[in-house]
């Protein structure tokens, strides 16, 4: 029944989006839509059409991150955030998957600095709770003993 519901849902705003291109809640909810449910990749390729009508919609910049974290491309996703971030220096959206896109790229210590800038800008935000988290298992994954494991564990392979 779920699968159902997002194939109308897709459904629904593709036709959205063909009566009217430049309609942007069609086209972002599209988007996120695309990246939860069916694939990233398609997620991103409609966010970049959207950006080239809209490109400094900051909605569609944090949610193309947000594809292209869910891509495996965290270094695209990275320039996405920053770019958002220029506009925006405390969206806590964007600190927090900043963090998110460092750490998959395992720049640990950069990581933990976005997280703490998201407790920095409201501690007590949506977002503040798992930054605190994230930059927690950060710093252990960044300190000397458990880098030095890491790399003896790797080199048994």
């Amino acid at each position: 029944e779920r699968r159902e519901n997002w194939v109308g849902a897709r459904i629904a705003y593709q036709h959205a989006l063909d009566l009217l291109p430049t309609y942007m809640e069609a086209a972002l909810a599209l988007g996120d839509l695309l990246r939860r449910v069916e694939s990233p990749a398609s997620a991103v390729d409609l966010l970049v059409d959207v950006l080239l009508a809209e490109p400094w919609d900051l909605d569609a910049l944090l949610l193309l991150a947000r594809a292209l974290l869910d891509d495996g491309r965290p270094e695209r996703a990275l320039e996405a955030l920053d770019r958002l971030l220029k506009f925006d220096p405390d969206h806590q959206g964007s600190l927090f998957h900043k963090g998110v896109a460092l750490a998959r790229t395992r720049r640990y210590a950069e990581a933990v600095r976005a997280w703490e800038r998201v407790v920095q800008v409201d501690a007590a935000g949506p977002f503040a709770q798992a930054a605190r988290i994230h930059a927690r298992s950060a710093r252990d994954l960044d300190s000397p003993r458990c880098l030095g494991s890491l790399s003896w564990s790797r080199a048994g392979r």
